[in-house]
């Protein structure tokens, strides 16, 4: 509220905000499979939402993640459960 203290006229305004819900999606890719020749392998994330305004987190309880765990794509050289979180900011 506005208030013209000259000639004492009100004036109102008001706005709604709207919250941005939409999770962002967080695709883990195919199952690979290590093997002998293949003792390491990069895991694919590349079917997440993505932008500057995305961060990502991969993590494991029994697995091991080389390099890249805050990306799309991790290397990773152990069988396991490996599990992809995506947070979307701004």
């Amino acid at each position: 509220m506005v208030l013209n203290i000259d000639n004492n006229c009100i004036s109102n305004f008001n706005v709604t905000v709207e919250q941005d819900i939409i999770p962002p999606v967080a695709d883990a890719g195919p199952d690979p499979t290590l093997n002998c020749t293949s003792p390491s392998l990069m895991l694919d994330g590349s079917g997440s939402s993505s932008g500057s305004n995305f961060t990502y987190q991969w993590t494991t309880a029994d697995g091991n993640i080389l390099s890249g765990a805050t990306g799309l794509m991790p290397t990773i050289d152990m069988t396991g459960t490996y599990n992809l979180l995506g947070n979307k900011f701004g």
